[in-house]
């Protein structure tokens, strides 16, 4: 039996409102739990010392969260500054024989083996993507975390690269294991529920859907683009839903957003409940998601399992994601976009293919075999 400490800070400080790291956390936290040979206890760093630091955290009655003494924050610069592991090291190897970090917050545990989910470069290879707000001084704290890592787990092997060059892990100590996808995806909600979800948000049924927050890298702007540039019939039967809050530097992303809706071409739902999603994606046409970089890329999974034909970009780790499922499109060539969705729209074979292949490769990659890759990996490491 492998007693695991998961660090889950930011799926306890998420609330309501789980983000790509925080589904990852809660879906691989709940099927590392099944896991005959595991003990699994959630770890968490305050958002300040523990005296207030609790009160936010969002509860887990199944698995109460085990507390590191302060913020991740304050932890890393007393374990820089005095050269030693981070206060509460000492309670954390008492209680757990293998450390695992999935949300970059990487604890320097020297009697703890550690493995850490790195689930891409971008904040060292494109730091212009990522918040501006203190972005030096958190990425040079990062790179000092890297190394703290015993092993390191790649969510795809288009990522290993970018490990190996922009942080500096060793590529021998990677593995890959790929995410999953929620069962509940699979499952069509019942029609009363879907004409209520739809009703709610004033939406009929055929339109393209695109999922993620409005920041540059999820390519918004190009996409609103070319699908203005669809003939004026189809764009209409088939106007763009996009789900998501807004991120940082969205300004541009903005602009386009109010053309869109002030000319009727398509809605802007903005945050959107989890139940109310999995109905979204079922009456979608189409799910397209031409991000310009991405790890791995779970809203392509989401939509594959809820029976939706994708439309994804050739860059990144999207093709492995996809596999051949999806009709890949240049990112950056709105050209390429507008003709994929005419294509997809227009072509309800191809798109009954596309439907059959995308179920076919949702049903490849489930959490619980996720889950089981990854206990073959702490094996190897304990």
């Amino acid at each position: 039996m492998i007693r695991l400490g998961l660090g889950a800070t930011v799926l306890a400080n998420s609330g309501a409102t789980l983000d790509g790291i925080g589904v990852m956390v809660d879906r691989l936290q709940h099927h590392l739990g099944d896991q005959q040979s595991l003990s699994v206890q959630p770890w968490v760093f305050p958002a300040s010392a523990l005296r207030g630091g609790r009160s936010a955290l969002r509860a887990d009655a199944s698995r109460p969260y085990a507390y590191f003494p302060r913020s991740f924050k304050i932890s890393l610069l007393q374990s820089l500054l005095l050269k030693r592991s981070m206060p509460g090291a000492a309670q954390v190897s008492a209680q757990v024989d293998l450390f695992h970090s999935l949300d970059y917050l990487i604890p320097r545990l020297s009697q703890t083996p550690v493995v850490a989910t790195l689930h891409d470069a971008i904040p060292i290879m494109a730091p212009h993507w990522v918040n501006p707000r203190l972005r030096r001084i958190k990425n040079a704290l990062f790179l000092r975390t890297v190394p703290w890592a015993d092993h390191v787990l790649a969510l795809s092997a288009a990522m290993v690269p970018d490990l190996v060059r922009y942080l500096g892990v060793n590529e021998h100590k990677i593995s890959v294991v790929h995410p999953g996808v929620d069962q509940q995806y699979f499952t069509a909600p019942a029609p009363e529920q879907l004409h209520q979800v739809l009703q709610h948000y004033r939406l009929r049924p055929g339109y393209v859907l695109s999922v993620g927050t409005l920041q540059p890298r999820k390519n918004f702007a190009r996409l609103i683009r070319a699908h203005r540039a669809l003939p004026l019939a189809l764009r209409r039967e088939h106007p763009l839903v996009i789900v998501g809050q807004a991120g940082w530097q969205h300004q541009d992303i903005l602009r386009e957003i109010k053309q869109m809706q002030a000319e009727g071409q398509g809605h802007w739902l903005q945050f959107v409940p989890q139940r109310d999603l999995y109905a979204l994606y079922r009456a979608a046409q189409v799910f397209a998601f031409p991000s310009l970089y991405e790890g791995f890329g779970l809203p392509v999974l989401e939509a594959f399992a809820s029976a939706v034909p994708v439309v994804t970009s050739t860059v990144s780790a999207l093709p492995e994601a996809a596999g051949d499922a999806a009709l890949l499109v240049n990112p950056e060539s709105e050209g390429e976009l507008t003709e994929a969705l005419r294509t997809v729209l227009g072509d309800s074979g191809y798109a009954e293919q596309l439907r059959q292949r995308g179920l076919d490769r949702a049903r490849q990659l489930s959490w619980e075999r996720c889950a089981a890759a990854t206990v073959a990996v702490y094996r190897r490491v304990v």
